[in-house]
């Protein structure tokens, strides 16, 4: 973990929670979620989930067929809503807007490569974070 993020939701232009300044996860209820990874294969989808279902609300989630796909554009073409890390605000040129969680969630930032890989800048942009988080550095495949 190198940081965390403030979590936010995109909705479509036009979706009744795109107007509200911020929404709490249960007001999620009932809305379909897109998500990036397979519930049960991807650690980052099944925190996502995890979240809802603290909050109260069982997501109807699908992954989104097009990886890569930023989430913010992913909402205006599919009309589900996703969760993101973007400012609030509108985007996707007014396609979508993104509205603030209250309360705040923050979400951890990972830094990952493949296993046995050597990048001198990795190494050193690592090791700085690591200086900066008091660590003194990271290694080993993930942080």
């Amino acid at each position: 973990r190198i940081a965390e993020h403030r979590l936010r939701v995109a909705v479509p232009a036009g979706h009744r929670l795109a107007a509200r300044p911020a929404v709490a996860l249960a007001d999620l209820n009932g809305e379909p979620l897109t998500v990036w990874g397979e519930s049960g294969s991807s650690a980052y989808t099944d925190l996502l989930i995890g979240l809802c279902r603290q909050a109260g609300v069982e997501p109807d989630t699908q992954r989104n067929p097009v990886q890569g796909t930023p989430p913010v554009t992913a909402v205006s073409a599919t009309g589900r809503i996703a969760f993101v890390t973007t400012p609030v605000g509108p985007v996707a040129g007014g396609a979508a807007h993104v509205v603030d969680l209250d309360p705040p969630v923050y979400v951890p930032v990972h830094a990952l490569w493949p296993a046995h890989t050597t990048c001198r800048d990795r190494d050193v942009f690592l090791s700085r974070v690591g200086e900066l988080l008091g660590g003194g550095g990271v290694g080993g495949g993930g942080i």
